[in-house]
């Protein structure tokens, strides 16, 4: 070896390369100004030998460690040129390739200062692989969040896989590791080789990766530059933030369930805009709610158990087609909803779960899952950028939080809180921050809990401590109406508090009344499917009344894509939804059913307006469960429903209810038309309230009531007639009078005066005379009521005489064997 070369290398910092340790690769190789010249290192493991190539001049590199550590000096150069280098394979052949340590990777400050703070909502656009140019050349440039590590390396088919060779520059104390590959193109297959200061190795893919590797591996992949999407729903989204940015709790939400791969079989997402769209405008649904379409490699998860945050599923096609279908539904005017699972991730070997030899990402978990650790900024940046990339690339309008009870609450015999409780303190937090930061960047965005955590003030304001979400899934609604409906007609009457039950919490929080596949899929029964104990015909027209009730009661609506024309089987992994049942009448006719209440649901402020007031709903028959009938009011101000539902399989010509005021009750809808399927039993003409004691009202009306129905009558208050006096009489007919004299005045008065007292005094004579009447009459009745008195009390003393007597055989027989013991 040269002496000048000896003497200006750092040793110690060779062998840090040498042994795969270093944090800092860039402080030794790539070009370094000396005394001497420029000073180039290198490190090619398992290269016979390598050369640097600058203009015209081929200077060979000196090995000067048997691992494959080179070195050379180029003389009389105050900078750097620009150079290549030649290596030399062992078979002989020649590589010529760019040297990675001659770029020092960048990165923003601003946005590592907000990524530190759990501030960043666009934290995937530094970190991961991203294709650019640096210095004229192109390449990739990763970058890696493990500030537990010793060191990082990505590998890959372009390093065959070792670690050695790329080894990543730690950027100050943000914990991010990061190079730029010369030469590494869109489609490479890659992952992160962290060594612990326990010099443990672990192979990781990239949590922020844009691409993952086909099915079956678990390698991530540099995305391709993707075209520009040329979205035309820019109304949509204006009339999204006017319409759900203030108060979306007063607005009509109706929304479909769908895992999207089971609407058509094999449908890509771009066959899907041409179908899916058009289905859900007829139906009359509001939004969609999608199963989770970021990538997992658990096919049976239905995506619940995401691998891969950043990137699409390409089982039904690629970004640009999503992009495609989700333009097309916001041209119809429909919201596109997600299931985002931010609270679990699985626990996968090459995942998040101990990423970089700590639990960096995780709180705690059991099981496959883990629970992610909201306590860290870098996580809570890593989550807001995740619903910030759906709200941003894809225009997703909302999404349902999955496991929020993870989030929440500790399971038992796992952490506490430091006051000793099993509240998740740091996941409240981050939901809290979460809400603000989503209403704040994406207006018209939609939160939903999904219900499973008990936590009071879900859909509080943060300012009123709460978690500012917009809605919660109502569970327990769920679980209690499908347990009644699940029953038969005595089993309802014992369970017929359930239609009632959501009533003594509904108004503490805005609710979706979730009819979801976590209770209509898989091992759990069809809708069709619980009512196994009726004929077919009265399975459809009972579901026909249950849609009924679930429009009618307050809360936002959820049903579960097949639900509505009544699927018989449930929907299984891979399964599609059967459409062919449409084919026969009775399927038909449900859904002709669902789609004219969906549209009645929209036509009708009153079924959607007061669902969080207590104005707006009132129960006016909540006893009748023995018939299985309720009746209820709901409000709105500019209109009064009345709605009565019959669930048992008896029909009434005449069945009383009681009404809150004087007026008309006009049928309006009921799902018991013929073209429905149902008898046709109507309430052709208005009904008048009249004088009757039923439901503790004054007044009432006598209804038809079908079997198996919703019935809906619109309210037409009756104003009270106002008295009008003669004077006003006389105004209103022009009529004037003349001015009289007071002379006259004084006449008319006195006699006036003497009629009145006339009439005074002979009034006062008839009432002595029937007082004289009555009070014989209270001496008779005073009589009768005293031989009465008598009689009952006589014969309460003597059933107190025969309760008495048995209960002294009973104390005699008891201190008879009391004896015999």
């Amino acid at each position: 070896m040269e002496r000048e070369l000896y003497e200006v290398m750092d040793w110690a910092a060779v062998e840090e390369i040498v042994y795969s340790e270093s944090g800092d690769p860039h402080a030794i190789l790539g070009p370094h100004k000396t005394d001497k010249g420029i000073l180039v290192q290198a490190f090619f493991p398992e290269r016979k030998s390598a050369a640097l190539v600058y203009g015209k001049t081929k200077l060979p590199m000196e090995q000067v460690d048997e691992s494959g550590f080179f070195a050379c000096l180029i003389p009389g150069e105050k900078e750097a040129p620009r150079y290549r280098f030649v290596l030399t394979e062992e078979d002989g052949n020649e590589l010529e390739c760019e040297d990675p340590y001659r770029f020092l990777p960048e990165l923003p400050e601003g946005e590592l200062r907000k990524y530190k703070a759990g501030e960043s909502t666009a934290a995937q656009s530094f970190l991961g692989a991203h294709e650019k140019k640096m210095g004229g050349v192109s390449g990739t440039r990763f970058a890696v969040f493990a500030p537990n590590a010793m060191r990082v390396s990505v590998v890959g088919d372009f390093n065959n896989w070792d670690g050695r060779v790329h080894e990543l520059r730690r950027m100050g104390d943000s914990g991010i590791f990061a190079i730029f590959l010369p030469g590494v193109e869109a489609g490479a297959l890659y992952k992160y080789e962290i060594k612990t200061y326990a010099r443990e190795i672990l192979l990781r893919a990239d949590p922020y990766a844009r691409a993952v590797e086909a099915e079956g591996g678990s390698a991530s992949a540099v995305a391709a530059a993707e075209a520009t999407f040329a979205w035309e729903d820019e109304a949509y989204l204006e009339e999204r933030a006017l319409r759900y940015g203030k108060r979306p709790g007063e607005q009509a939400i109706n929304i479909y369930e769908l895992n999207l791969a089971s609407f058509a079989a094999g449908a890509s997402y771009e066959e899907l805009a041409e179908t899916l769209p058009a289905y859900l405008g007829k139906m009359h649904y509001t939004h969609v709610l999608l199963m989770p379409l970021l990538a997992t490699r658990e096919e049976a998860s239905l995506g619940y158990l995401t691998s891969a945050y950043f990137t699409l599923s390409t089982k039904l096609g690629a970004a640009a087609g999503f992009r495609k279908l989700v333009n097309a539904l916001h041209q119809a005017g429909i919201g596109v909803l997600m299931d985002w699972s931010c609270v679990r991730f699985p626990r996968e070997e090459a995942g998040l779960d101990y990423f970089d030899g700590s639990t960096l990402y995780e709180e705690n978990g059991s099981g496959d899952t883990a629970v992610f650790r909201f306590g860290r900024a870098e996580v809570q940046s890593f989550l807001f950028s995740n619903l910030c990339f759906l709200a941003n690339e894809f225009h997703i309008d909302g999404v349902r939080v999955i496991d929020m009870a993870s989030a929440l609450w500790y399971r038992a015999n796992e952490n506490r809180n430091c006051y000793g409780g099993g509240e998740n303190l740091d996941g409240a937090s981050f939901l809290r921050r979460l809400s603000l930061m989503a209403h704040k960047k994406l207006p018209g965005f939609l939160l939903i809990a999904d219900g499973s955590a008990e936590w009071p003030r879900t859909t509080e304001p943060v300012k009123n401590d709460g978690l500012g979400f917009d809605f919660r899934c109502n569970q327990g609604f769920a679980d209690g109406v499908l347990s009644y409906l699940g029953a038969d007609e005595a089993g309802k009457s014992e369970r017929y508090g359930e239609l009632s039950y959501a009533q003594l919490y509904q108004y503490s929080e805005q609710y979706v009344l979730p009819l979801s596949h976590t209770a209509l899929s898989e091992r759990q029964p069809t809708l069709m499917g619980r009512l196994g104990y009726l004929p077919f015909e009265e399975r459809i027209a009972l579901l026909r009344a249950f849609f009924g009730f679930v429009t009618a009661h307050p809360g936002k609506k959820l049903l579960f894509a097949g639900q509505e024309f009544g699927m018989l089987e449930p929907l299984q992994l891979g399964g599609e939804l059967d459409f062919s049942l449409l084919d026969f009448p009775s399927h038909r006719e449900l859904a002709a059913c669902s789609e004219a209440l969906n549209a009645f649901y929209l036509e009708h402020p009153a079924l959607y307006e007061g669902d969080g007031d207590t104005e707006g709903f009132t129960f006016l028959n909540c006893h009748s469960y023995e018939e299985n009938v309720v009746v209820f009011l709901r409000r709105a101000a500019s209109e009064d429903l009345l709605v009565a539902v019959n669930f048992s399989g008896t029909s009434y010509p005449r069945f009383n209810l009681g009404v809150p005021y004087a007026g008309s009750y006009k049928e309006i809808f009921t799902t018991d038309e013929e073209r429905f399927g149902g008898s046709g039993l109507l309430n052709p003409r208005a009904l008048p309230a009249r004088a009757m004691e039923v439901d503790d009202k004054d007044l009432g009306i006598g209804i038809r009531l079908p079997a198996y129905s919703a019935l809906f009558f619109a309210c037409k208050k009756r104003e009270p007639e106002k008295k009008v006096t003669p004077r006003a009489e006389a105004e209103k007919t022009g009529e004037t009078k003349e001015k009289q004299k007071p002379e006259s005045l004084l006449e008319k008065a006195a006699d006036a005066a003497g009629k009145k007292a006339a009439g005074v005094a002979g009034k006062a004579a008839d009432v002595a005379g029937k007082a004289k009447n009555a009070a014989g009459k209270a001496k008779d009745a005073a009589g009768k009521a005293k031989d009465a008195a008598g009689r009952k009390a006589a014969g309460v003393a003597e059933k107190a005489a025969d309760v008495a007597g048995a209960a002294k055989k009973r104390i005699d027989r008891a201190m008879g064997m009391e004896n015999k013991k």
